[in-house]
């Protein structure tokens, strides 16, 4: 072997054993910093407060707000990061349109457990109908989903059609090949990062962004044990690809009341992919939300609640009055 191609594999050699020592160092902090992280437990809980209830695969962090015993009950489903808080806005609007309300913390997410499992929206629709079941909640409820939570909500409907009055959908997650859902998972990522850094520059002379509101909030869930195995398992397992196929099942069902809702500026599922969706539903009502974005009952909710509260007083008889 020539001399110089001996020191370029040497050169070449060093290169690669100091970036694989560079990731093992990495690694290795990484697990330490997680490690020095406090667990929730009850004091902890007691502390923040809040209602818990445990499950098969531990606590669940939850509210329930009951306007009366004959109220319509709507369930709310969040999305893959932020925690039930992304629904601050629309519980109140609720509650004083004559619904109740329930919402509730994923496992690995918010105040709830997070166990060392794989995280799916199969466990997500699980631990929504255990909680149902732990509270005594009978009958059908009225269901909305944001983002992943629209992908959770469509496999309950299929699982547990019992259990569903109607379907609302914020923005929910899907894609229409492969190649899209890499891509948005790619871009989700880019996003979160620059709203997670440490001096992200803001401008106060402005409202912020919702992905900067929420920074606080998913703030804190981190500051306890056990949401990145949790939010590395569903990045890993799930597939917006593959939740094509669990709305064309439902799609395939009986026909339940449903709207679409969608944000006119959506950066993570596009109104244009919305519309295709809502395809498979032609009996479902589409609104799109001007200037929205991902999250519309958020950022718009003075927009968004009146169409949803709209929406759940049609399907449910003005019951909720």
């Amino acid at each position: 072997m020539k001399p110089a191609v001996r020191r370029t594999l040497r050169i070449f050699l060093k290169v690669l054993i100091g970036l694989l020592l560079f990731v093992v160092a990495c690694a290795i902090i990484f697990v330490v910093r997680i490690s020095r992280k406090p667990e929730l437990d009850a004091e902890t809980r007691r502390k923040l407060g809040g209602s818990y209830i445990h499950l098969s695969l531990g606590v669940t962090h939850y509210e329930w707000n009951r306007v009366s015993d004959d109220a319509p009950l709507v369930v709310l489903y969040q999305g893959v990061t932020v925690p039930m808080m992304v629904y601050d806005k629309v519980v109140p609007a609720l509650n004083d349109a004559g619904f109740s309300t329930l919402r509730f913390d994923w496992w690995g997410r918010g105040l709830s457990d997070r166990p060392m499992v794989t995280y799916t929206t199969a466990l997500y629709a699980r631990q929504g109908m255990e909680l149902l079941d732990a509270l005594h909640i009978d009958g059908a409820t009225h269901a909305v989903g944001i983002s992943l939570g629209g992908a959770v909500v469509a496999r309950i409907a299929q699982e547990r059609p019992s259990r569903i009055a109607s379907i609302v959908l914020i923005g929910p997650a899907v894609a229409f090949s492969a190649q899209q859902a890499s891509d948005q998972k790619w871009n989700f990522i880019k996003e979160r990062a620059k709203v997670f850094k440490k001096n992200p520059p803001l401008d106060r002379n402005r409202p912020l962004t919702d992905p900067e509101a929420f920074k606080p909030h998913i703030a804190k869930q981190l500051a306890y044990r056990g949401m990145e195995w949790a939010f590395l398992s569903i990045g890993i397992n799930e597939n917006q690809f593959d939740y094509l196929t669990q709305y064309r099942r439902l799609a395939a069902q009986p026909p339940v009341p449903m709207a679409f809702i969608w944000g006119e500026n959506d950066n993570h599922f596009p109104l244009s992919d919305g519309r295709r969706l809502a395809r498979l539903f032609p009996h479902a009502e589409f609104h799109v939300i001007p200037g929205g974005g991902h999250t519309p009952h958020y950022g718009q909710s003075e927009l968004t609640n009146p169409v949803l509260i709209r929406f759940l007083k049609n399907v449910s008889g003005n019951a909720a009055q």
